[in-house]
């Protein structure tokens, strides 16, 4: 194993423990990650888009349709 080419200094360790005290916050502290409406409307948008970059028409309503299982017609 090879020794990196730089060395931790006490103020690294501090900004990296600040850093991380922060993150924790935002995921336990709030809903940040626990929104899962958010997610998946934004993974339906980003299905819509893509779909639509490469030329088909369904509408995000028939993509959602399509995402929870439902038979749809195309356009």
């Amino acid at each position: 194993m090879s020794k990196p080419p730089y060395t931790i200094t006490e103020k690294a360790a501090d900004y990296l423990a600040k850093i991380t005290e922060a993150v924790t916050r935002l995921e336990f502290g709030t809903d940040f990650k626990r929104d899962i409406r958010l997610h998946r409307e934004n993974r339906i948008r980003s299905i819509y888009a893509s779909l639509a970059i490469e030329g088909n028409s369904l509408s995000v309503d028939q993509v959602t349709g399509v995402i929870d299982g439902q038979l749809v017609a195309g356009g």
